[in-house]
């Protein structure tokens, strides 16, 4: 039977590995993580000999391990799993070590690691991310005794030459974090510069709810208290699910986190969709009109559906993450995940996804049960407020709602099958 080992490790190769590791945030009741005795705090060492990037636990997630090591910061001890697959149901989020510092200056960093450390983990870890943020974001020609010129028009113009907006984003927060609220507000003001004066429109969901997150934070640290709770309003109105924002919110408002529970968890999907089955980029089934009530009554107890509105997005970025989860999830249980319903807006068959799309390949060799459809002129998203980015939905055998969020470490999954055992 499979299990933890624990073991030692010369001092040099603890200290080695810990300059790359993740954090164990959550171990989620039921799963196979819970049952080996993985528990939340464990640092992940290493997949396999090696460090374990987000990459390299997206690729373990759906081909399996060799080894695994964990270290248990509370007695020092180091927990060894054998070969086998990987063990589902753990929530990693990054640490701040050597290995995130060199992705940042090397700008071969993960964009959805760097969301998750400020909504999820301590956003203030980012004042030691401020140096490696300035290499990486801030161009070379700047004078290095003055990385905040006089003249901002100059740096914003500067700044616009570099197309790495995720970073200077981030980098306002280092300053912010460590307490140099002018310096992120001088940050946040250029990178909206030279966004602007690059025609850049468009910005993930977090990136919107962060820079209103440093909006909110400057305004209460200038003493304008009442003007930063509205701007935690409209915080929390952008992304009513991140973490980070509710909490500030709550921190801000003196309220209870609870009670920001999604209106539409445990309820009724709102939305009694009828949509033909169409994929634009020929690469799904076609079929005649879908209904959610038809596909609810042949579900069974215990069985999820998942909803995804994708607007008029098809594979970016996050919806690469959420199937390269969602594939070796559905192949742990393929009878828990009886039906996939891709509704997309997108009526182009030459669009600049589809040169994106082999994520999809991947899951039409899987078997996943994936329906794509088409519902232009976009009134599912628009009546479900996600049109600026993706939205997943995990139903239950009665059309309730059990979870809104992602796949891609895993957590939507788990918190359906936790809600589902209350219902």
């Amino acid at each position: 039977m499979r299990a933890l080992q624990e073991t030692s490790w010369p001092q040099n190769l603890r200290d080695k590995a810990m300059r790359q590791d993740q954090r164990v945030l959550t171990v989620w009741p039921g799963s196979p993580a819970e049952a080996l005795g993985i528990k939340p705090g464990w640092h992940l060492l290493q997949i396999d000999m090696e460090p374990p990037s987000p990459a390299k636990i997206r690729a373990a997630r759906g081909n399996g391990v060799n080894g695994m090591a964990f270290l248990d910061p509370d007695s020092g001890a180091i927990h060894t799993l054998e070969a086998g697959p990987w063990p589902f149901g753990l929530h990693l989020i990054p640490r701040v070590n050597d290995g995130l510092i060199e992705g940042i200056r090397s700008r071969n960093y993960d964009v959805a690691a760097l969301n998750t450390l400020w909504s999820q983990g301590n956003w203030k870890d980012f004042e030691a991310l401020r140096a490696p943020l300035e290499d990486a974001a801030l161009p070379k020609g700047l004078p290095f005794f003055s990385k905040r010129p006089k003249d901002p028009d100059a740096l914003t113009r500067k700044i616009g030459t570099l197309d790495v907006p995720d970073l200077q984003l981030f980098l306002a927060l280092s300053h912010l974090a460590g307490g140099d609220v002018a310096g992120c507000d001088f940050y946040l003001r250029a990178r909206r510069d030279a966004r602007e004066r690059m025609g850049l429109q468009d910005d993930l969901l977090d990136h919107d709810a962060l820079e209103l997150f440093m909006d909110a934070l400057i305004l209460w640290n200038r003493g304008r208290r009442e003007e930063a709770k509205t701007v935690a309003g409209q915080m929390l109105a952008t992304a009513p699910r991140n973490k980070g924002a509710i909490a500030l919110y709550c921190q801000l408002m003196g309220s209870d986190p609870l009670r920001y529970w999604p209106p539409e968890m445990r309820e009724p999907f709102p939305i009694n969709y009828a949509l033909p089955q169409h994929d634009p980029f020929g690469q799904w089934p076609e079929g005649g009109t879908v209904r959610l009530e038809d596909t609810i009554a042949a579900m069974a107890p215990g069985q999820l559906h998942l909803v995804y509105s994708l607007s008029w997005y098809r594979t970016n970025g996050p919806m690469q993450w959420e199937f390269e989860t969602l594939i070796p999830l559905y192949q742990m249980d393929p009878d828990r995940i009886a039906s996939i319903d891709l509704i997309t807006a997108i009526d182009n068959p030459n669009s600049h996804w589809i040169d994106k799309n082999q994520i999809e390949d991947r899951a039409r060799a899987a078997g996943l049960p994936v329906r794509v459809l088409f519902d232009q002129p976009d009134h599912v998203a628009e009546d479900l407020g996600c049109i600026e980015a993706p939205q997943l939905y995990l139903l239950d055998h009665k059309g309730r709602v059990l979870s809104m969020e992602k796949l891609a470490n895993e957590e939507g999954y788990w918190q359906a099958l936790s809600v589902m055992k209350t219902l």
